[in-house]
């Protein structure tokens, strides 16, 4: 939930855009739609009442979209194309999601943005049914973008995000460095009351849990354009995060009375890196060839969490005590050709290579309260690879 960013001022104004009505949208689209009906042209004078900061905000206030990365979990490169355009071409793969490349770009740098309804011969759909085209001023000097907001959880604990960018040309450089931070925390409460075979009420418990979470992440990105026909894109992203979940629970027996206390503790620490390479050039007017290199891993470990059991009389029963952590990796490598021989008609040729990796490792022990004895598990450890 969004209810501070920047200012009071950005509240007011969104408050009044809101209030505007269905109406009022509805009659702004249509100033906006060009004699070709498969696409409306919005300007950014129309999208800056909703007092956005970054061509994000800008993108989710477009009538009747929704913005998609793809399907980025999917194994390689052939999956992640997103339903947004920068300048008529997609800005990002999966080492950059779509929300971090338009929260980099300050509303400032916004021309107009271009809602594209239905397959036209310019526009590669990708199975999409709309895109959305961010077109960008020509010529920008040095600019930056940030903003602060504050989330409140259903369980109504407020946790701060902010997020900061700096994008400056450097020659025939173009460099973009982003910042993003955000910590919350929430609580779930259960019940749960358990029956016997004769149906008869036997156990009644109330858990309690209480979750905080840490992450930071820093992205980097460089666009060379070497040439009239060529251009290189670097991005690289990198993530760190710390995970608490405290779980307490009271179990009575069916008259009310104490039977059980059990609680634990866990503490995942988390990292992420990647990074990826896309080269472009326009060999002629109706060719051109796209490669791709990628390469991406993530690791968490949760430590050692003790499952504590304790009896309202007789105190500590035992321990099961959980040791575990994953990781995962992953490198692509793709090369297209496209060929366009005329407005109406473009094939594309490709090859992708990929290997991928998930390791995951468990080991478990019981404490008595003497002592703590190794509890031994098949395939423990597992490690699975494809190519």
């Amino acid at each position: 939930m969004r209810f501070v960013q920047m200012s009071t001022v950005s509240i007011i104004a969104l408050a009044i855009a809101a209030s505007l009505g269905s109406h009022a949208i509805a009659q702004d689209v249509e100033e906006t739609v060009t004699s070709r009906t498969s696409v409306a042209l919005y300007e950014a004078d129309f999208l800056t009442s909703y007092a956005p900061v970054t061509a994000l905000d800008m993108v989710e206030r477009v009538p009747g979209f929704s913005l998609s990365d793809g399907n980025t979990n999917r194994r390689g490169l052939g999956d992640r194309f997103g339903n947004i355009l920068i300048d008529g071409a997609r800005p990002a793969n999966k080492s950059l999601d779509l929300q971090t490349v338009l929260q980099r770009i300050p509303v400032s740098q916004v021309v107009r943005i271009e809602l594209i309804q239905e397959a036209i011969p310019e526009f590669d759909m990708r199975g999409h049914s709309r895109l959305v085209n961010v077109i960008l001023r020509e010529g920008t000097e040095s600019s930056g973008s940030w903003d602060a907001l504050l989330r409140l959880s259903p369980s109504g604990r407020i946790g701060p995000e902010i997020n900061a960018s700096y994008t400056s040309n450097m020659g025939p450089i173009e460099v973009t460095f982003g910042i993003s931070a955000h910590t919350n925390g929430f609580v779930t409460r259960t019940r749960k009351v358990t029956f016997d075979e004769n149906n008869e009420l036997q156990e009644f418990q109330r858990d309690n849990d209480q979750r905080h979470l840490e992450w930071i992440s820093a992205n980097f990105s460089a666009n060379w354009t070497i040439d009239d026909a060529s251009n290189l894109l670097f991005d690289g992203r990198s993530s760190y995060w710390e995970w608490r979940p405290d779980h307490v629970g009271f179990v009575d027996d069916a008259s009310g009375l104490p039977l059980r206390f059990e609680q634990n503790q866990l503490e995942r620490i988390g990292e992420s890196y990647s990074g990826s390479m896309t080269y472009n050039r326009d060999l002629t007017p109706q060719i051109s060839i796209q490669t791709i290199a990628l390469a991406s891993s993530i690791a968490w470990d949760d430590g050692l969490t003790a499952y504590e059991t304790y009896d309202p009389v007789l105190g500590f029963l035992g321990a099961t005590i959980v040791a575990s952590s994953t990781s995962g990796a992953e490198t692509a490598f793709r090369q297209t050709l496209s060929f366009d021989p005329t407005d109406n008609h473009a094939f594309e040729f490709g090859a992708e290579t990929a290997v991928n990796s998930h390791e995951t490792r468990l080991a478990l022990a019981y404490n008595d309260g003497t002592t703590i004895e190794t509890i031994e598990i098949p395939v423990a450890n597992t490690r699975v690879e494809e190519t």
